[in-house]
């Protein structure tokens, strides 16, 4: 049996488009990862924005609001990245 990994099952466009979102938005010098940063978008214009991939944790981070972006949620995981950058570095 031919076991296909997470990547390989999915489809073209759907690689097509967490690539482009990462392209665009994702800094590695900044928190979270990339599709952290992707769900916190607020390039709503974007074509591609209601399909953008989304982390594990979007409920958490878009406060279960899918179409409104909270600051409050970009300012904490701005602050929680900060904190864990600090923590490297002490150790």
């Amino acid at each position: 049996m031919n076991r296909k990994t997470r990547y390989e099952r999915k489809g073209v466009l759907r690689r097509s488009i967490d690539n482009h979102c990462k392209q665009c938005i994702y800094d590695p010098l900044s928190g979270g990862t990339w599709r952290e940063q992707v769900t916190l978008c607020t390039v709503s214009v974007c074509p591609l924005y209601p399909v953008r991939p989304l982390s594990e944790n979007a409920v958490v981070l878009l406060d279960g609001n899918f179409g409104h972006h909270k600051g409050s949620y970009k300012s904490n995981l701005r602050r929680r990245v900060v904190e864990e950058g600090r923590n490297e570095q002490s150790t």
